[in-house]
């Protein structure tokens, strides 16, 4: 089990290729099993001058935008409102975006889904011989020695792979919005109450929401699959004792102060089983990585 309390990092500037500022506290990333990469951190919007564009693009891997403050922009004149969920399916346009202003939880996993460090990395060597603006990166073809624009995360992957991008078929053929208010909370024989969000893709990730309600006001997380929680209200601490691949280790307490910028993120791997306690009404978001 890993956690962090994101009140505990400091924003940083995230560099990337697409026009505007963006600031990031990266909470956890890695590898889910199956050979799933993914990252989990909030991304805070320049804004007016500073403010994110995008052009309209897609990608190799699946997204979760969950807009914290402020209503979200992802293509023109639609927006994800704020404490609304929007999945976004590997290969599945969207943009062109501007997003001015604004924080979001975002979500990005797959196999296709390239690490911060990768992405810095080929960033500095792109920047030798090209140049990344308005979304775009331009360069010289090396087979014909003419100039050419290419999105710039689509030159970012091809750089770092070596091979063209090849993108997947969707499952959906756009971005799905989700309002976790028109879902009921279903009570669960373990005392948890659920929203379930949704089960998406081939391999079955899953969103939903948990609310402890029950005389213990605990959840236990599946073994059968990497998890990640995210605090949404009230406050959630570890077990002093949780086992995994049938060790025990002190997780100690888990725990934050519960304001409304403050969160907990926890992340369940595989072949673990993490129990997390909490206040009265304490909520998460939780979202089930895909099966390998």
């Amino acid at each position: 089990m890993k956690a962090v309390v994101a009140d505990t990092l400091p924003w940083q500037e995230y560099v990337q290729p697409r026009e505007g500022r963006l600031e990031i506290k990266v909470l956890l990333a890695g590898e889910a099993g199956g050979g799933v990469n993914f990252c989990l951190h909030l991304l805070r919007y320049g804004e007016g001058a500073d403010a994110f564009r995008t052009p309209r693009h897609r990608h190799t891997f699946g997204q979760v935008r969950v807009p914290l403050r402020g209503a979200t922009n992802y293509a023109k004149g639609k927006d994800i409102p704020q404490g609304w969920i929007g999945f976004f399916p590997e290969g599945a346009y969207y943009g062109p975006q501007h997003v001015d202003g604004g924080e979001i939880l975002l979500l990005q996993f797959g196999p296709g889904y390239l690490s911060e460090e990768q992405k810095r990395r080929a960033q500095e060597e792109m920047a030798q011989r090209g140049t990344f603006g308005r979304g775009v990166y331009t360069d010289l073809d090396p087979a014909t020695g003419r100039r050419r624009n290419r999105d710039a995360v689509q030159a970012v992957f091809e750089h770092v792979h070596g091979e063209p991008m090849r993108y997947p078929k969707p499952c959906h053929p756009e971005p799905v919005l989700i309002d976790p208010g028109g879902f009921d909370w279903l009570a669960g024989e373990d005392g948890v109450a659920r929203k379930r969000l949704g089960t998406f893709g081939p391999r079955d990730f899953g969103i939903e929401s948990v609310r402890l309600d029950g005389p213990t006001r605990r959840f236990t997380t599946a073994a059968d699959r990497a998890q990640l929680l995210f605090r949404t209200a009230g406050e959630i601490r570890g077990d002093d004792e949780i086992r995994t691949a049938g060790e025990i280790r002190t997780a100690g307490e888990i725990r934050d102060a519960g304001g409304p910028t403050s969160h907990t993120a926890v992340l369940s791997e595989p072949g673990e089983r993490t129990t997390l306690r909490g206040a009265p009404a304490a909520e998460a978001l939780i979202f089930t990585m895909p099966a390998p």
